[in-house]
Formats: structure tokens, C-alpha cells, sequence
């Protein structure tokens, strides 16, 4: 057996030797040839190592960069969703092509819708709404035309049609946006390197879920949640809070303007002055508890990466019985408190609160002006610029729904324009998140402290404003005027709505940059004029049927709603239209159509951007509404609204003429 081995191996050594002889023999015969293949594998060899480590600098960096974003999450409920490196900062929502679609929300700050408490039946196929109707945001199929679930009555030829109106609806506000939270069609947008089509979702390996709650990143779709939503605009008659204890009020008044509250803000107050600072008052109401609107509005925000070298955002928040918590706050949300909130960068810290939520309703001046105070105190700026997120009733009813306080009302336009005074604080800027607040009594009213106002004619649909290019682009450029901004914002809107209105095809939206010195120095007395003569007029048989009929025809918002509103513009247009001829019983209908003539000219110069898209086309509106009865509004609910009406700060005039007419 020895001798087998060892033959064996001598053997093998001789094939050895053979092989590497017929190898040295090729190699010196090709010399050339085996130079140019080693040259080529060598160069293969080098361009993939390269390249295996350029990928894992990349993924270095791109580990890195999400570790410095931090990405906020909201908090609703069923699983946690995550954003894997490999993604980046990518949306965590469901690829959902070819799935259902987020039936649109109508959204009332998106705000919701109100609760009509004395509107019956109206005339001539109009919706009917009563207390107590609930609306839940449901997915539908892409091809189903939902939306806004009622339709707008069809009018004579010269009015167009209008899709804002809704018996039940949902909120949307404000907010999360166009790139922050597109609705669940699989539709692409890019915003700050954010590719919504690449989205995928992170679970638990095995299937099960992570937690009871489920964390909805900076640009999830709400589609994911089920929202059921009361309608509301004005406040709920049929759940009533105790009376607020007003000594207890009054000790908290006077906490607020000397301490930002008993939390643990680890943020040094006051900060030096800078050239802008943003305040968001966010009464959260049931957007925010039933819907997550308002906590995904803040991560937009949240999304825009504030530079607070340059630029505070400053937030209040409150008035809901749930808010969502986000991933990068340094404190939970608390119901039953009034807390404040700085936007850093990608972070929210809290700064304290500002008093207990029952009792002190964000509703009240008194609230507003303590948070004015307080922002001008502690975060001074030589520009401030201010955002009322909420839901809205319109002019006549006012802004915002305390849902904790809802015996409270709402917040007047006089009273935010008396808290500004009263704070002695001049905006450059004041943009409404809600709806039908885009009206000329609001501007007249807030012209002596607010330099331009962004605000909606019509309702705010899907999931509102978003906030993340606005705050980007100010961050970069505070000194940026507020009509640039306004341009920003409202172009961000339209584009990320497209599509969301009634029938799931249309662009919705009815928003606009007002100059509101402009608007009251040039149209009050023209407005006045024309007031007058139209009141001369409304006592004779003709000039009354002529003034109804222009009503009809002018385009009206939210009238499923009876509030009553009609573009401003398409109202002086009808005026034109049907005071025709020269007059009868002593009226010149010549000067009545020259004093309407005039005062649209005046309003449409005051109006410097306008965003509006119909069903059918883009024109038809000018930016602003005008509160005009309609003849089949419910008549008890018309004498309310009326009686409001005249307590407003607006053309006494006007007030007059409206008063007249409807009685």
C-alpha cells in the first residue's frame, strides 16, 4: 500500500510538472494576448470595487441624513408604518395604484362642515341638512364620481354652477398637503426629493402588528384612516360645556402673559430678534380628534426643515379631546391643556402650556390675545406673519370650534382684529386654514392690523394647506413678501388638490391674496355709494326683483350650508345685467350699473393673486365673497344670520341695505 501511495504521488507530480510547462510554453508564445486579458479582468476588478464603494457611501449617507431628519410620525392607530434606509425619505404609505381612492373630503379648515341647526328644506331641489348629520371619509373606487356629496342647484344661464357644496362632509385641514399627503391614486409628486410613487411600507416580519397604534410618517396619506366626522361650522347646540369659572379664567389670563406654562420646555426664552416669525393657532377641534388633521398639518411643517437661525414658527394648540402625537416631539400632546410649540428644524419642543383646555376656550379673544402677547414677548421679529387653522362658519359666524369649550361660539373676525390691537401687533400676513373665510367683511374688519390676508371663498376640500415648500422657501429667504409667499402656498394647493373635487376629476379650490389697506381704501365708499342707491331702489317693485334676481345669478358658496355668500364680482356683474334700461318710479338704473361697474374694478385691483378652478372652467370668481340672502334660505335661519350680520364691523350701508331686504 506504501509503495501505491508514494508511486502515486510521483505520479501526480509529473502531471504537475507537465501542466505548468504547456502554461510557461503558452504564456511566452502569447505573450501579448495574456497581457490584455490580465488588463481587462484587472479593470473590471477595479470598476467594481469602486462601485461597491460608492454604494456604501451612499447608503452611509443616506443613514445619516435620515438620522439628522428625524421624520415625524403621527400617531392614530392599528400598526407602525416606517421609512427604510434603502428608501430614504420617501412617503411611507401603500403603493395603492389601481386601488380605492380617498373619497374627497370637504373640509371646513379644512375645516369641516357645520351642523345646521335651522336649515329645512330648501326650494327647488336644494340639500337638506339637520342637527346631528354625521359624514365619514370613506375609500371609494377611482372611477366612482364621489366627492362632496351634494350638488349645486342649477341656475339661470348666466350663474355657473358650483361644486362647494356638501350636506355632509369631512375635514381636511390644513393639513397635511399636496406633497405631505396625496391622496391613496398612486399619483407621483415630487417635493423636496420626496418620490411618493417609489412608497412601501415597513411591518413586522411575521405578520403581526407592531402596536396597538399606528404612526403615520410626514407624507402619509389619510386615506389610511377612517374618519368619521361630525358637520360642523356653527357651534354644536346639542352638547353644551359648564359655564367657564370666571375667577379661574382671570388667574389663568394673567399666567399666561407672565410664564409659558408649568411643563418642561428646555427652550431659553425670549430669543433674539429676527426677521420673521410665523404663529399657527391650531384649534384642533374634530379635525384633529376624529381625523389626525391637524397633528399631520404640523408634520408638513415639520417637513419644510425651519431654519430657527432665520425664522420662528411658533404654535398653540388645543380645543380637541384627542391630539395625535408626533414621533419628533420632545413632549406628549395633552388634551386638557393649552400647550405651545417651536418648530425646529425637524423637531416640535414643547414650550409650556398656556392654562387648562376646559374653561379657557380657544375661541375667545381673550385666548388669541394672550398668544399674541406671549409670541411678541418672547419672539420678537421685524415681520410676523400669522396662520388660524381651523373650522369655519364664513364672516358672519365666525372661525373656529372649540370642541372641549363648545358652548363658546366661535371667534368673530371684530375679536381677532381686537386681540391684535390689543396686543399691538401688525401682520404682514394672515392666512385663514379654513373655509369661506375669503370674504370682504373679514377684510374690512382685520384691514387696520393685517397687511395681506390669504383666505378661501369657498370650502376647503381634501386635506387642505400644505406647509412644507412654504416654510422651506422662507427659511432660505425671510425677507420674502407676503405675496410671493401667497403665490407658493396657493399654487401648492391647487396642485395638490387637482382631481379631488366632485366626480373625483376636477380641481377644487377657491383661494386668494387680498391687499387688505387697498381693499378698504378703495372700495368703501364705493361700496357705500352704490349701497345707498341700491337701497333706494329695493323700495320699489322692479328695483326689488332685480336685486333678487342678481343674487341668484351671482356664484354662491357653500350653499347647501345657507350661508349665503356670492362672489362679490359675479354679484356686481349680475347688478349690471339686470338693472337694464334707464329706471323706473325716479331710479337711474344708469348710475346703479356705473356705481357697480366701478366697485368691481376697485375689488379686483385689491385682489393680487386669485386661485379658482371650476368644474367647467377658471374664471367666474374674483377672490372675495359678499354675505347676500338668498330668497330660499330658511327664514328663521335668514334672521339669525341677519342679526348677526349687523354686529359686524362692515359698511354700515351695506348692513343697512342687507337688513332692508331681507325683511
Amino acid at each position: 500500500m506504501r509503495e501505491y501511495r508514494s508511486r502515486k504521488r510521483n505520479d501526480d507530480t509529473d502531471e504537475r510538472r507537465d501542466l505548468r510547462e504547456k502554461i510557461l510554453d503558452f504564456v511566452t508564445g502569447n505573450q501579448k494576448k495574456v497581457m490584455i486579458l490580465a488588463g481587462i479582468f484587472g479593470a473590471i476588478f477595479t470598476f467594481s470595487l469602486g462601485m461597491l464603494t460608492v454604494h456604501m457611501l451612499n447608503r452611509a449617507t443616506i443613514s445619516a441624513d435620515i438620522e439628522q431628519q428625524q421624520v415625524a410620525e403621527v400617531e392614530t392607530t392599528g400598526e407602525i408604518i416606517k421609512i427604510t434606509s434603502e428608501e430614504g425619505l420617501t412617503i411611507a404609505s401603500e403603493d395603492n395604484s389601481g386601488k380605492d381612492q380617498l373619497e374627497l373630503q370637504e373640509t371646513g379648515s379644512a375645516g369641516a362642515a357645520e351642523s345646521i341647526a335651522s336649515a329645512g328644506t330648501k326650494e327647488n331641489g336644494k340639500s337638506t341638512s339637520a342637527d346631528g348629520v354625521k359624514a365619514e371619509a370613506k375609500t371609494v373606487a377611482p372611477d366612482k364620481s364621489q366627492g362632496a356629496s351634494s350638488k349645486s342647484e342649477s341656475k339661470s344661464s348666466s350663474k355657473k354652477q358650483s361644486s362647494s357644496g356638501a350636506a355632509a362632509s369631512s375635514s381636511g385641514s390644513g393639513t397635511a398637503s399636496s406633497a405631505a399627503s396625496t391622496a391613496s391614486s398612486g399619483n407621483s409628486a415630487d417635493m423636496n426629493g420626496f418620490d411618493l410613487s417609489t412608497a412601501k411600507l415597513d411591518k413586522a416580519s411575521d405578520g403581526s402588528q407592531v402596536k396597538k397604534e399606528e404612526t403615520f410618517l410626514v407624507l402619509n396619506d389619510v386615506s389610511e384612516t377612517k374618519a368619521s366626522q361630525d358637520v360642523i361650522g356653527e357651534a354644536p347646540t346639542g352638547e353644551k360645556s359648564a359655564a367657564p369659572d370666571e375667577t379661574a379664567a382671570t388667574e389663568t389670563a394673567t399666567s399666561k402673559e407672565t410664564s409659558p406654562g408649568s411643563g418642561e420646555s428646555t427652550v431659553q426664552l425670549p430669543f433674539d430678534k429676527k426677521k420673521l416669525t410665523v404663529l399657527v393657532y391650531m384649534i384642533g377641534s374634530s379635525l384633529e380628534s376624529k381625523s389626525n388633521l391637524a397633528a399631520n398639518s404640523i408634520v408638513t411643517m415639520l417637513t419644510g426643515n425651519v431654519d430657527t437661525e432665520k425664522v420662528n414658527v411658533i404654535i398653540e394648540t388645543g380645543g380637541t379631546k384627542k391630539f395625535h402625537n408626533i414621533s419628533t416631539a420632545d413632549h406628549k400632546f395633552d388634551e386638557s391643556k393649552i400647550q405651545r410649540w417651536l418648530v425646529d428644524g425637524t423637531k416640535l419642543r414643547y414650550l409650556g402650556d398656556a392654562g387648562n383646555s376646559e374653561g379657557n376656550s380657544m375661541t375667545s379673544g381673550e385666548t388669541l390675545e394672550s398668544f399674541l402677547k406671549y409670541a411678541k414677548k418672547n419672539f420678537p421679529a421685524g415681520r410676523y406673519e400669522a396662520v388660524l387653522w381651523g373650522q369655519a362658519g364664513g364672516p358672519v359666524n365666525g372661525f373656529g370650534y372649540d370642541e372641549i369649550n363648545s358652548s363658546t361660539g366661535q371667534l368673530s373676525v371684530s375679536s381677532i382684529s381686537n386681540a391684535l390691537s390689543n396686543a399691538e401687533m401688525d401682520l404682514d400676513l394672515l392666512l385663514f386654514d379654513a373655509r369661506l373665510m375669503g370674504a370682504m367683511e373679514s377684510g374690512y374688519a382685520l384691514a387696520s392690523h393685517v397687511d395681506y390676508m390669504i383666505a378661501s371663498e369657498d370650502n376647503e376640500y381634501s386635506i387642505g394647506l400644505n406647509y412644507t415648500n412654504w416654510f422651506n422657501r422662507i427659511s432660505h429667504d425671510p425677507s420674502m413678501s407676503a405675496i410671493d409667499q401667497g403665490r407658493i402656498i396657493l399654487d401648492d394647493f391647487i396642485k395638490g388638490n387637482k382631481g379631488k373635487g366632485d366626480g373625483m376629476s376636477n380641481v377644487v379650490g377657491a383661494y386668494s391674496v387680498i391687499d387688505l389697506k387697498a381693499l378698504k381704501r378703495n372700495t368703501s365708499d364705493k361700496l357705500k355709494n352704490l349701497a345707498e342707491l341700491l337701497k333706494a331702489a329695493e323700495k320699489t317693485e322692479d328695483g326689488r326683483d332685480h336685486l333678487r334676481q342678481a343674487g341668484k345669478e351671482a356664484y354662491e358658496f357653500a350653499e347647501a350650508y345657507s350661508y349665503d355668500l356670492v362672489d362679490i364680482c359675479s354679484f356686481l356683474s349680475a347688478i349690471e345685467e339686470n338693472y337694464k334700461g334707464e329706471g323706473k318710479d325716479g331710479i337711474d338704473y344708469g348710475e346703479i350699473r356705473a356705481a357697480a361697474k366701478s366697485l368691481k374694478a376697485s375689488v379686483e385691483k385689491a385682489v393680487e393673486v386669485c386661485r379658482y378652478v371650476t368644474p367647467e372652467d377658471d374664471g367666474g370668481v374674483s377672490g372675495l365673497t359678499i354675505y347676500f340672502p338668498q330668497h330660499d334660505t330658511d327664514s328663521e335661519k335668514k334672521k339669525n344670520m341677519v342679526t348677526k350680520y349687523e354686529d359686524l364691523s362692515f359698511s354700515t350701508s351695506y348692513q343697512q341695505l342687507i337688513k332692508q331686504y331681507a325683511h
